[in-house]
């Protein structure tokens, strides 16, 4: 019987697994994600390879408790600028201001450098890593809905939602763009300045 550590039977779960997923996100930067096995994961960690399975079922999921961890905080922190008061322009601004911050983050690099190398996910999980992302991007829906209805008089309606897709895709591009080493305040404005020219077209 192994040994608990922590209060309750709850806590020491959660201590190990979230020893679990500090120990592979290690594993998958240092040697690329196909490359690490659920057995090498045991090892780091320092569990018979059968007791890592009471955790989770395999590395993908491992990944992606890891990727719900981290988008958890991001996701409220958007919705809280976006809850924000002040106009609407502004408050993009920031929204994306933050999504820029957070590529530049360790974690968020760390995601960067484990998926080039991601393999096939298996479906379930490769949904649930794209509803984790929908699921941060619908954050800036609002903000574009409300800065469309403020333009909208004596004009045709543009969907906000489609808007938005447009917003995100250029965030990618910054995004891209930093990968490719253009200084990070000539692609903040390029990507504030263009943003906020979608919306307010």
């Amino acid at each position: 019987m192994p040994r608990i550590t922590g209060p309750s039977i709850a806590a020491h779960v959660a201590h190990q697994e979230e020893a679990v997923v500090r120990a592979a996100t290690e594993l998958f930067a240092e040697r690329g994600f196909a490359a690490v096995t659920m057995a090498d994961i045991a090892e780091r960690v320092g569990l018979a390879r059968s007791s890592l399975y009471r955790y989770f079922p395999d590395k993908d999921h491992i990944l992606l408790a890891w990727l719900r961890r981290e988008n958890a905080a991001l996701v409220e922190r958007s919705a809280a600028i976006a809850r924000s008061t002040g106009p609407p322009t502004l408050r993009l601004r920031r929204w994306l201001r933050l999504q820029l911050d957070y590529l530049l983050e360790p974690d968020h690099q760390l995601f960067t450098r484990i998926a080039v190398n991601l393999g096939d996910l298996r479906p379930e999980v490769f949904e649930a890593v794209v509803a984790e992302h929908r699921r941060l991007y619908a954050t800036v829906e609002p903000i574009v809905a409300e800065a469309l209805s403020a333009r909208a008089r004596g004009r045709a309606r543009r969907d906000p939602a489609l808007v938005s897709s447009f917003v995100v895709g250029l965030l990618r591009a910054a995004g891209d763009a930093l990968g490719r080493g253009v200084p990070v305040r000539q692609v903040r404005a390029e990507l504030e300045r263009a943003a906020v020219a979608v919306v307010e077209a």
